[in-house]
């Protein structure tokens, strides 16, 4: 973030977070087992909670953090 984001949908999504989530992580916690697929040539992971756990350290003043559980 201290050099800009990297396309319009993260400026967006980090309107919706509040503090410096950037430090502590913020994104989406992967869980369990990931799948490869090789005719799509895509890999899924699934996604959980936010890092850190907390909303009071990961985003102390609300927000919806939008995209939370994504990769």
């Amino acid at each position: 973030p201290a050099d800009g984001f990297e396309n319009e949908a993260m400026r967006l999504a980090a309107e919706t977070w509040n503090g410096e989530w950037w430090i502590v992580g913020g994104g989406g916690t992967a869980w369990d087992a990931m799948a490869y697929d090789d005719v799509a040539n895509l890999l899924y992971i699934g996604t959980g909670n936010g890092a850190p756990w907390s909303r009071d350290i990961r985003s102390p003043g609300g927000g919806d953090n939008l995209y939370l559980s994504s990769i």
